[in-house]
């Protein structure tokens, strides 16, 4: 798996902090319930909320990671966690987690650390001819 042509919907919100995700409310408590297959159906609604911050896309990708573990698909699993660690290198995995979820994600910090993190820069426009344009 290469990392680096890995695409994420990704929207930074600027200014203001993103509105809560209340499909990622529900699959958490959905998860909590062991409704996993319906916590993965609210865990796809809340990626496809559009004004989701970072750390609200971090908390999906880990719960998204901890279930698929959780339904011993480490393949899953392990791609939720790639996405998770590419985006926070440092992020650690929450709670008392099972081997069927420490395993794949500590398989996917293994691969991120080989292909590298994800950096994000910001540069300012410029037009052709070098100057700044708003």
């Amino acid at each position: 798996m290469k990392v680096a042509s890995l695409a994420v919907g990704l929207v930074l919100a600027a200014g203001p902090a993103a509105s809560p995700n209340p499909h990622l409310d529900r699959a958490r408590t959905q998860s909590d319930d062991f409704e996993h297959a319906a916590a993965l159906l609210s865990l796809e609604a809340a990626l496809a909320q559009l004004d989701n911050d970072l750390p609200t896309m971090l908390a999906i990708y880990e719960l998204r990671g901890i279930v698929w573990g959780t339904l011993n698909n480490a393949p899953k699993a392990r791609a939720a966690f790639v996405v998770l660690l590419t985006l926070d290198p440092a992020r650690e995995l929450s709670g008392d987690q099972p081997p069927r979820v420490r395993t794949p994600f500590y398989e996917a910090k293994a691969l991120v650390d080989r292909a590298g993190a994800l950096t994000l820069t910001r540069t300012p426009p410029v037009s052709a001819d070098g100057q700044l344009t708003i």
